[in-house]
């Protein structure tokens, strides 16, 4: 998160106590404080043995859990509901074999986009090849680049519902893509 962000936003609130609800709160405030929120599709929170919580009483963690949802949907004038938790076609996938099994058990029409080093940034022609590719629902996309949106590549990203970034060439090495576009 860049410091502007929180410096604006400000904390997360301590009125929810020990947890269950303060991040949905902080996300709240940092979309209304104007801001876009992303998910990283592929990105995957364990908490270990949800030990804080475990050693709460049951009832005492339901009290909790009750307590600080209705606080959030009367803040934010809201139901809360449980999302839907992004699955990544290429979750644990570390071998070239494995990438191009699922690529062809996607069952679409896959491209591969060869970007820059640094793509896409705003000023450049990405944000306009992004939403023509992920028009059509039948395309599988892999954007080949070092960066996003400033930010390094690490392994096959998810970034959106088709749409895959990856840093690592090797691991399509045996893929056959249908089209394969330059984008720089």
């Amino acid at each position: 998160m860049w410091r502007e962000v929180y410096e604006r936003t400000g904390e997360l609130d301590k009125g929810y106590g020990l947890g269950f609800f303060e991040d949905n709160d902080y996300c709240e405030r940092v979309m209304r404080a104007g801001y876009r929120m992303a998910i990283v599709e592929d990105a995957f929170v364990y908490h270990h043995g949800s030990a804080s919580f475990k050693a709460l009483p049951g009832e005492e963690f339901q009290t909790l859990w009750e307590r600080n949802k209705r606080r959030y949907e009367q803040k934010w004038n809201k139901r809360w509901s449980p999302g839907t938790a992004p699955v990544s076609l290429f979750s644990e996938t570390k071998d070239p074999g494995a990438v191009k099994e699922r690529v062809q058990a996607a069952g679409k029409m896959n491209v591969l986009v060869l970007g820059g080093e640094n793509l896409p940034v705003p000023e450049r022609r990405w944000p306009a090849v992004k939403p023509m590719l992920i028009k059509e629902e039948g395309r599988l996309i892999i954007a080949y680049l070092y960066r996003y949106y400033q930010r390094n590549v690490h392994g096959i990203r998810k970034v959106g519902p088709s749409l895959y970034i990856t840093n690592r060439l090797d691991l399509l090495e045996q893929t056959s893509f249908d089209r394969v576009i330059y984008a720089p």
